[in-house]
């Protein structure tokens, strides 16, 4: 038992040295700045309380304020994730005013109770209601992340659409969260349950996604160079002997559709129509054919179907409503029905 608490406590260590040089990083970048910024702000606030606890777990008594640094950065850590979140999945580059207010009010609280009453003097009422408010916000704004996201799982279970590489890092992300959020959540409802295991599995996600970002940047290279460098006129030859099968077969009404459904249709290999959907078109395959079905849903309305919207969205080839009306705004800057109210106008 001491082996794995104390093999917990380095991996854990190493987790958060790892973390907080990232987090620097991340808020240096210029690129994507606001995704990155508060991907940064969130490590950040992981690796706080998560130091918090390996010190704590090696020194036995910490000092008291330790402690409330450790339990302050908790609060943090939902609404960062689900502001980060939204971001990322929206692709939006300035902080709107909802969210600057819910960290403005996490700040003045940790502010406000911290100042009067500091951990030091008052440490029941950090083990009471403090640490309650702080692991209720926590999972209150997880809730909400969840819900940001849905659509992720939907593509990848319900829809069984391939992933694109931005979203499997987006819910590699995600998992990596949920794991840690539920082993702090854990440990304070479950007598015990050591929130150790947070380290372990902050490390281990932390690694995982190294992982998927050097195999992507990895992939990208080889793409560009020698044998692998798929040229200009064969991806653009490619692609339009893929618009001519979508056009002539409408294989993008099969709510099933796969890429291997598109290499029988055109006799090119699937992992070159990736390729060519990433690297020429290059938003991949689910949005492109998402966006075929989204054309063939306006070309609908423009006749005047007597189907319903719904209707519309399933004879399209999108397998729900939801799916239907997230996919029309986010390729026509609409909805179905605004979209519809404009040609009656026009």
């Amino acid at each position: 038992m001491e082996f794995w608490k104390t093999f917990l406590y380095l991996f854990g260590a190493i987790g958060v040295i790892n973390g907080i040089v990232l987090s620097v990083v991340l808020f240096a970048s210029k690129a994507h700045k606001l995704q990155n910024r508060l991907l940064g702000a969130l490590i950040l606030a992981s690796c706080i309380r998560i130091g918090k606890s390996i010190y704590f777990f090696q020194v036995g008594e910490a000092d008291k304020l330790i402690l409330q640094i450790g339990l302050s950065a908790c609060i943090f850590i939902g609404p960062l994730a689900y502001i980060y979140f939204k971001s990322a999945r929206r692709k939006t580059n300035t902080l709107s005013k909802a969210d600057a207010a819910i960290l403005l009010l996490c700040g003045l609280w940790v502010l406000g109770v911290g100042v009067i009453y500091p951990y030091r003097e008052f440490p029941e009422v950090w083990n009471s209601w403090g640490i309650r408010t702080i692991y209720g916000v926590w999972l209150l704004f997880t809730a909400l992340s969840l819900y940001e996201l849905r659509g992720l799982f939907t593509k990848a279970v319900k829809e069984r659409v391939k992933l694109e590489r931005q979203d499997k890092r987006l819910l590699a992300i995600l998992l990596g969260y949920l794991f840690i959020t539920f082993t702090y959540q854990f440990a304070l409802w479950i007598s015990g349950f050591t929130y150790l295991w947070g380290s372990l599995i902050f490390t281990s996600a932390f690694y995982y996604l190294i992982y998927i970002e050097l195999a992507g940047l990895l992939r990208q290279r080889q793409r560009k160079s020698g044998k692998n460098a798929l040229q200009p006129e064969d991806g653009k030859a490619i692609l339009e002997k893929v618009e001519q099968a979508m056009k002539a077969q409408k294989l993008y009404r099969d709510p099933a559709l796969k890429l291997t459904d598109l290499e029988k249709a055109t006799g090119i290999k699937a992992h070159l129509l990736s390729r060519v959907l990433n690297e020429v078109y290059p938003h991949g395959f689910a949005t492109y054919v998402n966006e075929k079905r989204v054309n063939e849903a306006q070309r609908m309305l423009l006749e005047d179907s007597k189907l319903s919207l719904e209707g519309i969205g399933y004879e399209a080839g999108f397998n729900s409503k939801s799916s239907f009306y997230a996919a029309f705004k986010k390729i026509s800057g609409c909805t179905p029905a605004e979209y519809k109210n404009s040609l009656h106008l026009s």
